[in-house]
């Protein structure tokens, strides 16, 4: 697989040239032209690509103005393995001023291609590409699915990119690698909360300021309170590697119409980051409140908090420690140095992964800091070597997860067995299946006993047959599709457990009702056995929906 990557790497050069030759800047956000671009380098090494315009409507919502999100999916053996989601953006900052190449030019020189994009993270469209390209060539003793997620708008918050495929079902993945950089392995970073601002006041003439309500000298007591705040939570330091404390930024100010005229409208525009120990909804109504305080009881004057973005922090899911342990391992003898476990105070495409309870990290081509690739400033660029490492580290990662025998797999890099068994043991049964497929069964039951009772007149059995159909259809049905929107938890043998427990109380609560109900005393112990065990099954569930929506709780086992 190395041979096949040393030997195509020429290939992937020019690849990732190409697609840091088509401008894809957002804003505007209009990235569609990109996106074909790629699907059609992506087809000239053979991968089949879909194409998911997403409509106007919802672009513009978002404040992009086209984009087209790629899916390339590869089964190998049964497809029964895991589902691994390689997760790459194409939209990139507009290059600005400074550099000394082509911003667009796709230089190689000096050991690197030069460009916007190169290493933030069109070079990681090449990296798993070529990755994916490998496991192709060499697919023997494979199971499962990779998909390469091609997405336009991380740069605004990636909510027409990964989230609206999530959101589509246009994919469920078990793991997800997000782009990153080669020297390190990002498991947790910041989230981030934009607000827009707007002081109002009564416009009036220079010569006669009384007569009207100056929204600019009201805004200097929000910005005032804003700059104390920066101050405040700076003491404040995240206990997770990397992230620090929260930040606080006035990035854009505008106001007035004239030197002479009175302003009577004042806007700003809030940047407010948020560690990972942060709930985002608290933060944005604690900005509120700070910000209406700072001019209330000035005449005349209002205030506006508009939410512009809400992007949650990242947190590790379960079952995060697999995929940490595979790529350590890989990264580790391929770079020849020790790879940092770490979190970044950015905020990526990676955290809408994760909040679906996917085991999700950063990690992909690039050198060990943003400012050392001049990621978002001139002349960004990536190393060639970089480059040729981290798609190596991903073939040979992507390959270990796909092992039809994981166990081997993962004890090669060094997981004690108990995590095997019970944390991230691979399943062909999930909560959900088993949940649908026995409430169907139940159901035609409780149908063919209906229609005994029909015609044979004897309706005394009748709270028993209700008891079947409301715990073994209704029940069970809804069973199956909380778990099947919570992936995480549909694949934990928690989740198992709980169904089949449910299955026996179904049985056990309706026989003893029947009994009781048809004059045999014996009914009334089998009746309290089955209401104990439906009442702790249901316990058991709630657990479940209460401890963080059913994603976390449990072990994915």
């Amino acid at each position: 697989m190395t041979d096949f990557i040393d030997h195509n790497f020429s290939g992937e050069v020019e690849f990732l040239k190409a697609l840091v030759r088509v401008p894809s800047d957002n804003p505007p956000g209009d990235c569609a032209r990109h996106a074909e671009a790629a699907a059609k380098l992506y087809e000239a090494l053979g991968f089949k690509v879909e194409r998911h315009p997403v409509p106007p409507d919802v672009c513009a919502q978002h404040g992009m103005v086209s984009v087209t999100n790629l899916i390339v999916r590869e089964r190998f053996g049964t497809g029964r393995g895991p589902t691994i989601a390689l997760n790459a953006h194409g939209d990139v900052v507009p290059p600005g001023t400074g550099w000394t190449v082509d911003p667009y030019g796709g230089i190689e020189q000096d050991g690197a291609i030069y460009g916007r994009g190169a290493a933030v993270s069109k070079s990681d469209f090449a990296t798993f590409g070529f990755a994916l390209l490998a496991l192709k060539a060499a697919p023997d003793g494979l199971d499962g699915t990779v998909e390469l997620h091609l997405t336009y708008d991380e740069e605004t918050g990636g909510f027409v990119g990964p989230q609206w495929l999530l959101e589509q079902g246009l994919t469920k993945p078990d793991f997800a690698i997000s782009a990153g950089f080669s020297y390190s392995i990002v498991t947790a970073h910041n989230g981030c909360l934009h607000v827009e601002v707007t002081v109002r006041g009564k416009q009036a003439h220079a010569a006669m300021p009384e007569s009207g309500a100056d929204a600019l000298e009201a805004a200097t007591a929000v910005l005032a309170a804003l700059y104390g705040e920066r101050h405040r939570i700076a003491a404040r330091i995240s206990a997770v590697d990397g992230i620090g404390s929260p930040k606080l930024t006035v990035g854009l100010i505008r106001g007035g119409i004239n030197t002479n005229v009175v302003p009577g409208e004042v806007v700003m525009r809030v940047d407010r980051r948020i560690i990972p120990e942060e709930n985002g909804e608290e933060v944005e109504a604690g900005l509120r409140a700070l910000i209406e305080k700072s001019v209330a009881g000035q005449a005349g004057i209002t205030v506006e908090v508009k939410r512009i973005i809400l992007a949650v922090p990242m947190k590790p899911a379960p079952g995060i420690d697999k995929l940490v342990a595979v790529l350590k391992a890989n990264a580790k003898r391929e770079l020849k140095t020790d790879i940092k476990i770490t979190g970044v105070p950015l905020y990526t495409d990676a955290r809408l992964y994760s909040e679906k309870g996917i085991p999700t990290v950063l990690y992909g081509a690039g050198p060990r800091t943003l400012l050392e690739a001049k990621g978002h400033a001139a002349d960004e660029h990536v190393k060639l070597a970089d480059l040729k490492a981290a798609t190596r580290v991903i073939a040979a990662t992507l390959r270990v997860l796909l092992k039809a025998a994981p166990r081997m797999s993962l004890r090669s890099c060094g997981l004690r067995p108990a995590m095997e068994r019970s944390e991230i043991r691979e399943r062909t049964m999930k909560a959900s299946t088993l949940s649908f497929q026995t409430a169907v069964l139940l159901v035609i039951a409780g149908m063919i006993w209906g229609i005994v009772m029909a015609i044979t007149e004897d309706h005394a059995a009748m709270p028993a047959h209700a008891h079947l159909n409301l715990l073994g259809w209704v029940s069970l049905f809804l069973f199956g599709v909380y778990y099947h929107l919570h992936p995480v938890l549909d694949r934990s043998r928690a989740a198992m457990i709980q169904v089949w427990i449910w299955v026996v109380a179904t049985i056990v609560l309706p026989v003893g009702v029947g009994l009781v109900h048809t004059g045999h005393p014996i009914g009334d112990p089998i009746a309290a056995v089955g209401s104990l065990i439906t009442v702790a099954d249901v316990l058991l569930f709630a657990w479940f929906v209460f401890r963080r929506g059913g994603e976390g709780a449990v072990p994915a086992g």
